[in-house]
């Protein structure tokens, strides 16, 4: 006689996770909490939470964890503990020193517990060795609407001010990006564009093999702004002598989920070469949709790639917000530079980016209604008719690798206009002087109203700054 054998026992599965589409359709929050640990408690070697409370013998946190029979995991995958903590150890004596140590911040995965969150989530915080919580927001990306290269006597983006930024004059000046390293940080892309310098994925997965086209056609659109190759087809980027394109991505396709922010920033810091430029195409939450420096674990690792000497470029968000009414998920890092009364405010509330808005194509720059606003916004660029690669509106091709658009828009592409303007500068500063600009001292170039275009009249009041004129910063701010 046979034995019976024993039913094996269905795993839980998780609620789905968020879906991957734009703003207008994922919820406001990803289903996980993020716990930041106190420093006394952060372990090199645990692989979970309920591991960290067993090597630390914390009876509180197991209790916790065993109640509500939650997964976790490090919030940061992309480089192991010790690289992390060599990254953090080297920025110590910056401007910008680590405020918090990436190794002790941790993802809860609740969305399979019936308990409101918010309970939840006091509990965590009544934990001694909890140093702060919150609820993760979801992630979606900035946009609003989708000589011999084709169009490119369509990029008037490129032209003189106070149309454009300029970057034609650049070119003559011996600035196309040369000698330059870039990352883009977003979460899909045609890799194989015909416009593009084949670009590299570096980290998590490429959504455009998930089947996530509108993602992809987006990430492309911002590569083609920035790097499209001075050839004999569409359009050509305002740096196409860049000595390499890579890219990062915020989406896990074996999840799937597209949170994983800090982690792709840290993964870029870990690259080699390392990056002049770090752009985050990625805002935060839903209604109103934020910059992604509003989350705290990506502010701490923002602040460490500024600290690490990369010129981090972000997108202010499509929210259509004061930002100086705003703080973040912990309600205590204000938006506002006027409360900023101190150096160590400055330290502590700047995360060192330069934050981008978004503005009419059409003189005089009127600040777009998407656009978020306030003193922290440092400058801005287009946010509509701008013509790059994807989408295919332009063209009306159906081949994924040889579309353009005349319509890409929303703080993505305004960020994608600065973060280009930036690796100009940088190359041309690094080619007179042997020496690089700092993350401060590009901000305070692109931001500088005596070289910049100003915003339109009409809604001055609500601040996105200027828009850089780079003949004029090269012959000024550069004197070159």
């Amino acid at each position: 006689m046979k034995a019976k054998r024993k039913k094996r026992r269905t795993p839980q599965r998780p609620r789905p996770p968020i879906n991957l589409s734009d703003a207008q359709t994922v919820p406001d929050f990803s289903g996980f909490l993020i716990i930041r640990l106190l420093p006394e408690v952060l372990s090199k070697r645990a692989r979970s939470l309920d591991a960290v409370a067993r090597e630390f013998k914390l009876a509180g946190l197991a209790t916790l964890l065993k109640r509500y029979n939650c997964p976790s995991r490090r919030l940061i995958t992309s480089v192991s503990v010790e690289q992390l903590l060599k990254l953090e150890d080297r920025a110590r004596d910056s401007e910008f020193a680590p405020l918090h140590s990436l190794g002790s911040y941790w993802r809860l995965d609740t969305r399979t517990v019936e308990k409101p969150l918010e309970e939840v989530l006091a509990e965590c915080r009544d934990l001694h060795e909890v140093d702060f919580a919150y609820r993760e927001q979801s992630v979606s990306d900035p946009v609003v609407n989708p000589a011999d290269d084709t169009f490119a006597a369509e990029q008037n983006y490129l032209d003189a001010a106070p149309d454009g930024i300029d970057a034609r004059f650049a070119w003559t000046q011996g600035g196309d990006g040369d000698g330059m390293h870039f990352i883009d940080l977003e979460r899909g892309w045609f890799l194989g564009h015909e416009d593009l310098p084949n670009p590299k994925l570096i980290f998590n997965s490429n959504a455009a093999a998930s089947g996530f086209i509108h993602s992809a056609d987006h990430g492309t659109a911002v590569l083609g702004a920035i790097a499209g190759l001075d050839n004999d087809r569409g359009i050509v980027g305002i740096t196409p002598g860049l000595a390499s394109v890579r890219v990062v991505s915020h989406f896990k396709a074996a999840r799937p989920t597209e949170i994983h922010v800090a982690g792709a920033i840290c993964a870029a810091l870990w690259a080699r070469p390392a990056p002049h430029v770090l752009l985050l195409e990625v805002q935060r939450g839903k209604s109103p949709e934020l910059p992604t420096e509003s989350d705290d674990a990506d502010f701490v690792a923002i602040h460490l790639a500024v600290a690490k000497g990369v010129i981090v470029i972000e997108a202010a968000g499509n929210g259509g917000i004061d930002l100086d009414n705003l703080l973040d998920t912990a309600g205590q890092r204000p938006m506002n530079r006027a409360l900023w009364a101190t150096p160590a405010d400055i330290k502590k509330f700047d995360s060192g980016a330069i934050l981008v808005g978004a503005a009419s194509s059409s003189t005089p720059h009127e600040r777009l209604p998407d656009s978020n606003f306030g003193s922290r916004v440092d400058c801005y660029g287009w946010g509509e008719n701008i013509v790059s690669a994807g989408y295919g509106d332009l063209n009306l091709s159906q081949v994924d690798n040889t579309r353009y658009t005349g319509a890409f828009g929303g703080t993505s592409g305004a960020s994608a206009i600065i973060a280009g303007a930036a690796l100009l500068v940088q190359g041309l500063h690094l080619k007179a002087t042997g020496s690089l600009l700092s993350p401060a001292q590009m901000r305070s170039i692109l931001s500088n109203p005596a070289t910049g275009t100003p915003q339109g009249p009409t809604t001055v009041l609500k601040n996105i700054g200027v828009m850089p004129d780079l003949r004029h910063i090269i012959q000024n701010s550069l004197g070159l």
